[in-house]
């Protein structure tokens, strides 16, 4: 397998967030930018939320949003943001947020492989302080790099 790539452009840091919707939205519209999704895409993510409540918060101050594989999803892509103030999700556990990732895969086996590749990421305690704290998104490359992220399409 080839390597994943978090992009620069598809990374920003201490972003200025309203409420979870908007942190969803400007993750969102890092990847809509680059064209690897459509509008419907962050619309499918919200809602998702919206039907099943905040699982996307799947550990402390982390949140990956992402919807099924499907046309929304031009190019499996990843993105990220850090946010400069605490967010809430209405997860019992897990609440406030500070880095929301979104990913788009294109099929169901990516899907899956991608959400465990993102989490190898996080399964070294030291990373999420790392990326909250970053005022250079190098920084952010360079952990991703680290984690042996694995591209899958």
């Amino acid at each position: 397998m080839d390597y994943v790539e978090i992009y620069k452009d598809t990374i920003a840091l201490n972003c200025d967030v309203q409420d979870w919707k908007d942190a969803i939205r400007q993750v969102g519209n890092l990847l809509l930018n680059e064209e690897y999704i459509s509008q419907d895409y962050i619309d499918e993510c919200i809602n998702n939320v919206i039907v099943h409540g905040p699982y996307i918060v799947i550990d402390p101050q982390i949140a990956i949003a992402h919807s099924s594989p499907g046309p929304s999803v031009h190019t499996t892509s990843i993105s990220l943001i850090t946010t400069k103030t605490d967010v809430e999700f209405g997860h019992e556990e897990n609440d406030p947020v500070r880095i929301v990732i979104m990913f788009a895969t294109t099929n169901s086996k990516n899907h899956l492989e991608i959400l465990q590749k993102v989490v190898d990421v996080f399964s070294c305690p030291i990373n999420k302080r790392r990326i909250i704290e970053a005022i250079d998104i190098e920084e952010v490359l360079d952990i991703f790099e680290g984690a042996n992220y694995e591209k899958i399409f």
